[in-house]
């Protein structure tokens, strides 16, 4: 544990960076998603305050998906890095047990961009472990 808490990134850019613009690509593909399955504009469900459009309920979100994207983002990659990713598994299995008594009637197609996004996350952690901590840097 104390390893983890030592680990600094080389390129605070990339680390910070990334740990932005993935979580906000994800926001932008899903609420692309939501906003024709839904439909109505790709605006009322950006801004993630919720509101009724044509009498069709958007979702509150209140952009904490993102906030949490971020958070796991700026987590990660130290873990990656230090040769811990039980903790995220565990974190994973956590997220997804709970998904699943949230919402047990609901369809496949929300699980699925829930699926979907986590893979981006561990796949976008991975690359700001490779391109922002010394024992992986690649530059």
């Amino acid at each position: 544990m104390t390893e983890l808490l030592e680990i600094k990134p080389t390129s605070w850019c990339w680390y910070l960076g990334l740990a932005l613009l993935i979580p906000l690509l994800i926001r932008l593909f899903i609420c692309s998603i939501e906003a024709k399955r839904l439909g109505v504009s790709f605006r009322k469900i950006f801004k993630g305050f919720g509101d009724k459009e044509n009498d069709k309920h958007v979702p509150s979100d209140y952009w904490l998906a993102f906030i949490i994207g971020v958070l796991e983002m700026l987590a990660y990659p130290p873990l990656l890095v230090t040769d811990a990713p039980a903790i995220i598994g565990g974190w994973l299995l956590f997220k997804t047990v709970n998904r699943w008594q949230y919402a047990p009637n609901r369809t496949r197609g929300p699980f699925n961009r829930y699926l979907v996004a986590n893979a981006v996350i561990i796949f976008g952690a991975y690359l700001s472990a490779r391109l922002a901590f010394s024992p992986w840097s690649t530059t």
